[in-house]
């Protein structure tokens, strides 16, 4: 009897090195940047916070239908969707496969998508924000490609929305852009949006978030007389992130000739702009509860002011050094030092 021993450890190895591919591969499993995961097609979503790498629009496709069709006890409530390297050249995801998270994830809360290509030529694929689940009070698409004309339309109130994120997601240059009704939005990042040159797009914001708290317009190009539109639109927002944008010491100086003021601000972020010890003596009559601000340490120097004794003002000084000094839109990472969504 000939024994082919040769077959038989060919058979062994393969068997041995697909288990240990199941065993290390999980993709639910939050990892280092060193080891990401690889997305399996038959994994469900089945835990309370859940974090997918590498993902592209088939493998998500694989994900929902195993969700349904497993049926999860324990239905995901955060869900965190990372796409592959260089996404904007890869397949788009489609409006019907947005739409199917609200039936696999009928408890999400929190969804945070990054570097996902959500642009294609085809109208009927486009996503538009009444697409997303409407249980969610967390929305945040960052660092992707946005088809903006249709993205924005809607004729849906989004009541339970309370923090919306499009941060390094949107250009309005090219289009009219719209604004939907937020009734409800506290918190707002937008940094790295280009097209606030004109004055009308934030004004529409402004107008629709009539509940706004938190407003990130770091890294974006916003005018002069974007200040005076928070002033005048939102006076109730409590925390404004202006870094790395062309704000001046005139812009607080006009605001306090004017007689305008900011009384809810409590926390200003001025990083790596040109605002002086000028415009910051502006700033505390224009701003007379703020707590907390922020400024480019190269601009402005050590000043004690003897009317903080009973209000003080925290000012932080900081000379960028970092990837911001380049890349501008980048601004301070506000959203992810707030919402740690990634673990």
């Amino acid at each position: 009897m000939k024994l082919d021993i040769g077959t038989d450890l060919n058979q062994w190895m393969r068997k041995l090195i697909h288990s240990r591919k199941l065993k290390g591969n999980h993709p639910n499993r939050v990892v280092s940047d060193e080891k990401k995961p690889t997305l399996r097609a038959h994994s469900a979503l089945s835990q309370d916070h859940e974090v997918l790498n590498d993902v592209t629009p088939s493998s998500l496709r694989l994900v929902i239908h195993s969700t349904l069709k497993a049926q999860s006890a324990e239905p995901t409530q955060v869900l965190v969707i990372r796409g592959e390297h260089n996404s904007f050249e890869k397949k788009p995801l489609s409006a019907h496969k947005v739409k199917s998270l609200e039936k696999a994830c009928p408890s999400l809360r929190q969804l945070a998508i990054e570097d996902i290509n959500m642009s294609t030529n085809q109208r009927r694929k486009r996503i538009s924000l009444a697409h997303f689940p409407t249980t969610l009070c967390l929305l945040s698409i960052r660092d992707s490609i946005i088809e903006v004309g249709t993205f924005l339309k809607s004729s849906h109130d989004f009541y339970n929305i309370r923090v919306l994120d499009l941060g390094r997601s949107l250009d309005v240059r090219k289009t009219d852009a719209a604004w939907p009704p937020m009734a409800n939005v506290e918190e707002l990042y937008l940094d790295g949006t280009q097209g606030f040159g004109s004055a009308d797009f934030l004004q529409t914001i402004l107008v629709n978030c009539p509940l706004l708290k938190v407003l990130d317009l770091e890294g974006s190009d916003i005018g002069p007389e974007s200040l005076e539109l928070v002033a005048r639109l939102a006076p109730q927002v409590e925390t404004l992130y202006l870094g790395f944008t062309g704000i001046q010491d005139i812009n607080f100086i006009h605001m306090e000739r004017q007689k305008m003021n900011l009384r809810c601000l409590l926390t200003l972020c001025l990083a790596d702009t040109q605002v002086s010890n000028c415009g910051l003596e502006s700033l505390r009559k224009v701003a007379p509860n703020l707590r907390n601000v922020t400024v480019n340490g190269f601009t402005v120097t050590h000043t004690e002011n003897p009317e903080d004794v009973f209000l003080p003002l925290r000012i932080r000084r900081t000379c960028n050094v970092h990837i911001g000094a380049v890349f501008r839109n980048h601004g301070c990472g506000h959203f992810k030092e707030a919402h740690r969504l990634q673990s």
